[in-house]
């Protein structure tokens, strides 16, 4: 996952999926790596701070839940 984000982020679909993964995935490892990218890698666009909101208090896991409280306090 942190390749095909780092590697094809000029690519639009590569948003769309990672922001898929963030908040469906099954497991909560690819949700938290997913957090992780989109926070690294498009912290620039409006939409990753709402998702990232949204992770925070919406997310399932409590780990999924801490690390994108993390990520908003690092980004933003």
């Amino acid at each position: 996952m942190r390749e095909l984000a780092r590697g094809w982020q000029d690519d639009p679909n590569t948003l769309a999926w990672l922001k898929q993964r963030a908040q469906s995935d099954d497991s909560y490892n690819v949700r938290i790596t997913a957090v992780k990218e989109l926070a690294r890698g498009w912290h620039d666009r409006p939409e990753t701070k709402d998702l990232l909101i949204d992770r925070s208090q919406n997310d399932p896991d409590e780990q999924v839940r801490q690390f994108a409280q993390q990520a908003l306090g690092v980004a933003w």
